[in-house]
């Protein structure tokens, strides 16, 4: 089985690890033992239940014998979400909005951007409404919702940069989830 290198939420790396074991036709108890974790720890990784670190899965598909390709593979995704998940921690922790503004003086400095979003309008495309209805999900205050979106307004300043290259690449998809209103979409089609 082999797991593209993409974004997978835990239940979905713990079921692939799951399916390597029972090809590799070892028990989960033998794996976790050369894995030195329990067998509990074992099944709930590959249950989704706890969301394995890089170390552990290392120790899981060394376990297991798998190739280094493999293993080169499986890691490399778990290294993504690993990523993902600290940059999210990271930018909660220094703020939102702040993280905004550190955003906007990268975009100050760069005369080229090539950007690819699978799911949503790239924010510097998204209308108030669109930002206020991706950060609605994120449980923010108030308060910081208002200066998020202020500051991501400000940055779509580099839009009319001339001696700046922008490059956005979206799915129809991006266009298709209405996560505003007909209308309110329609205006974020327009812009």
């Amino acid at each position: 089985m082999v797991v593209e290198t993409r974004r997978v939420n835990r239940g979905e790396l713990g079921a692939a690890l799951r399916a390597l074991r029972l090809a590799s036709g070892k028990e989960a108890k033998a794996v976790a033992r050369s894995a030195v974790m329990s067998s509990s720890k074992l099944s709930k990784i590959e249950t989704g239940k706890v969301a394995p670190s890089t170390v552990d899965v290392e120790s899981i598909l060394v376990a297991l014998g798998v190739s280094d390709e493999v293993k080169a593979e499986y890691l490399d995704v778990v290294r993504v979400a690993a990523t993902e998940t600290t940059a999210w921690r990271l930018v909660r922790r220094l703020g939102v909005h702040k993280a905004q503004q550190q955003t906007r003086a990268l975009e100050s400095r760069m005369t080229l951007l090539q950007l690819f979003q699978p799911a949503l309008v790239p924010g510097l495309l998204q209308t108030p409404e669109y930002i206020r209805a991706v950060l609605a999900r994120h449980d923010l205050s108030q308060d910081t919702l208002t200066r998020t979106i202020a500051a991501r307004l400000e940055r779509q300043q580099v839009l009319y940069d001339e001696a700046k290259s922008l490059r956005f690449v979206i799915t129809e998809n991006v266009l298709r989830w209405r996560i505003v209103s007909s209308s309110r979409m329609a205006e974020q089609m327009d812009r």
